[in-house]
């Protein structure tokens, strides 16, 4: 059973529109999600226009079009309640909403013909903090007052790839469980 995180986070809330974006950090903690689309008309956009055009058109309540760049969108959520964070022009695949530390995916696409796309792994301290390479190294730089943690990095995981294991049967990651048991 995962344990209950006890991290300050909001609950994202329905709307009409089960896709959108969040304009800000603060839109995403309170669960407002404006409707978007990729284009000025107003037929129902897909997650994938949305994170696929450098422009977005958000259609305000009172049905007026505002255009925004995507990089001054905070994060992109799809009906299927997958969330995109958008930072510093890259998309992050969130993979675990709700948890203390939240673990985004990024593939890579190939330098060349015939080579596969590389996965590479993320974290941020919280919900909205600043997105950085999921490493030993810097989840200890990230939570230098939690010396419990660290040891239990140390313990848990030989090296970098294993910080993103995820144990399907109980649907979390491990590193979720070592934080959550060494506070």
């Amino acid at each position: 059973m995962l344990l209950a995180c006890t991290c300050l986070i909001a609950r994202l809330t329905a709307q009409p529109e089960c896709s959108g974006v969040y304009l800000t950090a603060s839109d995403f903690m309170d669960g407002k999600l404006s409707y978007a689309s990729a284009g000025r008309s107003t037929s129902k956009e897909s997650f994938f226009n949305l994170l696929a055009k450098n422009h977005l058109f958000i259609i305000r309540p009172d049905y007026a079009w505002q255009r925004v760049s995507k990089n001054d969108v905070f994060a992109i959520k799809s009906c299927e309640g997958d969330i995109v964070r958008i930072y510093e022009g890259n998309n992050y695949y969130l993979q675990n909403l709700g948890d203390c530390i939240p673990i985004y995916k990024e593939t890579i696409s190939p330098a060349s013909k015939g080579n596969n796309p590389r996965v590479k792994y993320f974290f941020s301290i919280d919900p909205v903090s600043e997105i950085q390479d999921l490493t030993l190294d810097n989840l200890k730089a990230a939570f230098p007052d939690n010396h419990r943690f660290e040891h239990a990095l140390e313990t848990y995981f030989r090296d970098d790839s294993d910080l993103y294991a995820y144990n399907s049967t109980k649907k979390y990651f491990e590193l979720t469980r070592v934080y959550e048991t060494s506070k």
